[in-house]
């Protein structure tokens, strides 16, 4: 026998007249929210109703081979509590019920699996998150823009050039040491897109919403029709108040429409069914700003999350690309089931081992390459970038970029690119003679730092951000 819930045992042993207490438990049958035993309790308690006139528990039970123990103190309802009881009953059985079928979708639509059962519980549940009007859904579908086959630019040139940028549908890993590079990389992208009036959906994981605004102000203040550009400091300094509040009207007349941003306090519980409500609650909201969609989805810092669920918590990196990223992978071919296809973006470190050779390293940095990325991710990922600076780099406001998987083409060898780190900027960069002449000007300084450790018996094993701080450097 399952165990029978002790309020339908309440429900059962109340007290009012025949016509009310047959009718209540009719209503409660007829709701198809009962296990097996308990739909056979109910309907010998019915019986029991119209041929005696009352029920008793104890005796019902016996009939039903039930346990009986600890029935006499069951408290009895009168008929307003009976109703109330049987109504939370149905409503807190339904939801249940709703619950597992939303996690039985999301099961299968991380799979890349969308039947008409999935999508009617996807509907149904989000309808009040969405809000799409039952009367008006099929209009809205109609006006809302089918995305064409273009892609978003890296703001790299070289890198667009070969491998075709950011294609719709399309997963791409940014990954790079513990820096702030992968960060200023994507916040860039998705600025550009903003610029472009596109939509999107900007998660991050390792730092909060408000800093998040602060470094789109600060990239949008290095806009030409500013007369400065602002630092993240500037921005909350006095003497520069008017030119802040100049770029901050401006951006909330222009861009602020086609952002939606969340950071990790937005997460209820860390899994795809948390996930699938941001991403609807945005899609929702472009539709009520622009009536567009969601164009550009960027997850900065993936690493942080973790899976939560069924009173489980899993940390593992493996398990947690692979979990996010088959979801992800499904959202980006087919968004939230209507057949819109974007690009998505994720940040992520490089493995713990690898982080350590980067730190230890004074090559180019060339040494990056996919055995520093997790195989889930490989395996997932349509593009892998790379991106990296030191302090010499940092100085020059240079970074390097790489590419490491791409459906056409990768790089053998890192190219260096603009990243102003004061202003989280990036202008579009192209690998043109400026950029190869500032390249070769830093292989040859990397060299001649060598041969100068060389050439004074220097035995070496730190960073090259470290360099400048030995006796023969200074």
């Amino acid at each position: 026998m399952e165990n029978i819930d002790n309020i339908l045992l309440k429900i059962i042993n109340s007290k009012c007249n025949k016509k009310d207490y047959v009718n209540n438990i009719k209503y409660l049958y007829n709701a198809n929210v009962l296990t097996n035993d308990e739909t056979n309790l109910i309907e010998k308690a019915l019986n029991y109703m119209q041929i005696y006139n009352n029920v008793d528990l104890i005796k019902l039970f016996k009939e039903l081979n039930y346990d009986y123990t600890d029935l006499e103190n069951i408290e009895e309802f009168n008929y307003s509590q009976m109703l109330e009881s049987i109504n939370n009953l149905i409503t807190t059985r339904r939801e249940v019920e709703n619950q597992n079928l939303i996690n039985e979708s999301l099961s299968l639509s991380a799979q890349g699996i969308y039947t008409n059962k999935t999508l009617d519980t996807f509907f149904n549940r989000y309808i009040n998150e969405i809000k799409i009007e039952e009367d008006n859904t099929y209009k809205e579908l109609y006006s809302i823009n089918i995305k064409k086959d273009e892609y978003v630019s890296t703001l790299n040139g070289y890198i667009d050039e070969i491998t075709g940028g950011l294609a719709n549908g399309s997963i791409t890993s940014i990954v790079g040491a513990r820096d702030i590079c992968k960060s200023i990389w994507s916040l860039n992208i998705a600025y550009k897109c903003l610029a472009d009036n596109k939509n999107v959906l900007y998660i991050s994981l390792e730092t909060k919403k408000e800093d998040i605004y602060k470094r789109l102000l600060s990239r949008h203040s290095c806009e030409t029709k500013f007369d400065n550009k602002l630092t993240i400091m500037e921005l909350s300094n006095e003497e520069y108040l008017d030119e802040y509040h100049k770029v901050y009207d401006d951006f909330e007349k222009n861009l602020l429409k086609n952002i939606v941003v969340f950071d990790k306090d937005d997460f209820n519980t860390m899994s795809i069914y948390n996930m699938q409500m941001l991403i609807a609650h945005s899609n929702n909201q472009f539709l009520k700003r622009n009536n567009n969609t969601i164009d550009l989805i960027v997850i900065d810092g993936f690493l942080n999350m973790i899976i939560e669920e069924r009173n489980k918590t899993i940390t593992n990196r493996n398990h947690v690309i692979n979990y996010y990223y088959k979801y992800l992978k499904t959202q980006a071919n087919n968004l939230l089931g209507f057949n819109n296809q974007i690009p998505i973006i994720i940040t992520m470190d490089i493995r713990r081992d690898a982080q350590y050779l980067i730190e230890h390293s004074m090559g180019t940095h060339d040494e990056f390459n996919l055995g520093f990325v997790e195989d889930e991710a490989i395996t997932l990922s349509d593009n892998i970038y790379a991106v990296y600076s030191d302090f010499n780099l940092r100085k020059q406001q240079k970074a390097r970029y790489k590419v490491l998987k791409s459906a056409k083409d990768i790089m053998e060898e890192s190219k260096l690119g603009n990243m102003d780190f004061d202003h989280y900027y990036i202008e579009d960069n192209y690998y043109n003679k400026d950029i190869a002449k500032l390249e070769q000007e830093d292989k040859e300084l990397t060299q001649s730092m060598t041969d100068v450790i060389t050439s004074n018996n220097v035995s070496y094993s730190g960073s090259q951000m470290d360099l400048l701080d030995l006796d023969i450097f200074k």
